[in-house]
């Protein structure tokens, strides 16, 4: 375990190392889409943000202190289990306080969605797994100063819906839809309604099938150079290897690891193996 994480430390401190000629090797080798990540990177290792884009990320954060304040309880099954585990479906409850506290998306990853979304300017985004409503808001934000695009988020439990769409209504955010529901009950229907998807956001299952497969569903909707991103690639052994098998796919034509998120650019058009790169920013 010790080995693994001064590893891991090494591996993150070489590619800070790395960074300028990583950056350098982006923009001459990769398609523009890669480009526009390399830059949405070094825009937040500089702290590059306009006054306006800095008036909403301020409003996000006063709802997350408000949710990190909540003594609100949610009641839930916890559906995310094996279902062979004993704790498959069973009663649980949480206080909105802790949700927010331990599982909402950090502010700096909330951020460079955010800030990839002003950039590339998807059409159709799609989130898998809502919870309380933070990562939704920087995507829906970006996406209102964008004056252009839809959010679909999709959530297993309805008391963590509630209290996103409650978020997302406080910050008069309007251009998007929560659906309610299993996964596996809710995405084929998404994906039949709305057709294509240029963002897609991989937050809701973290293990190694589940991950898999949802993206295998998703691939077929995918417009040419859509952007997917998987969350907590080092989550596990596990998303470690969904990640390794994700990557060595035919049509991915570049893959980032930012060490928590791992970035995709998917055209079906491509059969050779990816570029990879690693940008170090944050775990």
């Amino acid at each position: 375990m010790i080995s693994k994480k001064i590893n891991k430390w090494l591996t993150h401190i070489l590619a800070l190392l790395n960074k300028k000629r990583t950056i350098e090797k982006i923009r001459k080798n990769s398609n523009g889409q890669a480009v526009k990540i390399a830059e949405v990177y070094e825009q937040l290792v500089s702290g590059s943000v306009s006054l306006e884009e800095q008036t909403v990320l301020q409003k996000i954060n006063e709802l997350r202190i408000a949710l990190c304040a909540s003594d609100e309880m949610m009641h839930f099954k916890k559906i995310w289990e094996p279902e062979d585990s004993d704790q498959y479906n069973k009663d649980a409850s949480i206080a909105v306080k802790n949700m927010a506290r331990t599982a909402a998306i950090p502010p700096k990853w909330g951020e460079f969605h955010f800030r990839l979304l002003r950039t590339v300017k998807p059409e159709n985004c799609l989130e898998l797994g809502t919870n309380l409503g933070i990562s939704a808001s920087y995507l829906c934000s970006a996406l209102q100063l964008n004056q252009k695009g839809t959010l679909v988020t999709l959530e297993g439990i309805p008391n963590f819906a509630e209290v996103a769409e409650r978020g997302l209504t406080r910050l008069g955010l309007s251009n998007m839809e929560i659906i309610t529901g299993l996964f596996s009950d809710t995405l084929e229907g998404v994906l039949n309604k709305y057709k294509k998807f240029d963002y897609v956001f991989i937050d809701g299952h973290h293990q190694k099938k589940p991950t898999l497969d949802y993206f295998e569903v998703i691939k077929p909707y995918l417009a040419e150079n859509a952007v997917v991103i998987f969350d907590d690639i080092y989550w596990s052994e596990g998303m470690q290897e969904a990640w390794q098998e994700v990557i060595k796919q035919e049509n991915i034509q570049s893959a980032f690891d930012f060490y928590k998120l791992g970035i995709i650019i998917y055209n079906a058009k491509i059969t050779k193996s990816a570029e990879q790169y690693r940008l170090a920013w944050s775990f």
